[in-house]
């Protein structure tokens, strides 16, 4: 594992259990303090990143990354036959 791809994984891990902690929505700024802690010692701990790699939490984090590839995948489709249909109504 590279240091790009580790500090990827370890910003994604952290975002994902901070997002996913009870006291998230009640206490904002209480779950930045988590998300950045969790990202600064997971940036230092590559052993614990390979950890969660095949957990339930980096499944949910591929999952949603591929969630939001289609979308602007589709988005690009329709924007390209919506631009082929406007063409050939001109």
């Amino acid at each position: 594992m590279t240091n790009a791809e580790l500090n990827k994984w370890a910003s994604a891990i952290a975002n994902r259990i901070a997002d996913e902690w009870s006291g998230a929505q009640d206490f904002p700024d209480d779950a930045r303090k988590l998300r950045s802690f969790l990202e600064k010692s997971l940036r230092h701990d590559r052993d614990a990143v390979k950890l969660f790699i095949g957990t339930g939490i980096s499944r949910a984090i591929i999952l949603k990354r591929i969630y939001k590839d289609s979308l602007i995948a589709v988005w690009t489709v329709v924007s390209v036959d919506h631009s082929v249909g406007l063409s050939a109504h001109r």
